[in-house]
């Protein structure tokens, strides 16, 4: 996942992967071979770049952390959500200010309906 996130902030030249990353040769060449065999990375004229599955991974991947987090407030949507006698207006209400990442929030919202 180190090399997709350095492939996504522009670092896509294998000397400048491997010194970002502090990592060997062999390392590096192990790590992008299963990358580009699995489809996450390209090679074109000695630049790399992610593919679109590539990129999706690496978004997918951006949407898990910012959910870990935000853990502790996930827990408490769940406990709001568990509580039968709160209407739906009421737990989208207070998901609403619980919540500051708009997409999670978006998420936890549409699951509620």
């Amino acid at each position: 996942m180190d090399i997709i996130t350095a492939i996504s902030n522009n670092v896509t030249i294998s000397g400048n992967l491997m010194h970002v990353l502090d990592i060997s040769y062999k390392q590096y060449y192990d790590r992008s071979s299963r990358l580009l065999n699995i489809g996450l990375i390209s090679r074109k004229n000695g630049q790399i770049s992610l593919t679109s599955f590539g990129q999706l991974i690496y978004k997918a991947q951006l949407k898990i952390a910012t959910a870990f987090t935000h853990f502790s407030e996930l827990r408490m949507i769940d406990a709001i959500k568990s509580h039968s006698g709160m209407s739906d207006d009421e737990q989208k209400r207070i998901i609403d200010k619980l919540l500051d990442e708009a997409e999670l929030k978006n998420l936890i919202t549409c699951s509620v309906d």
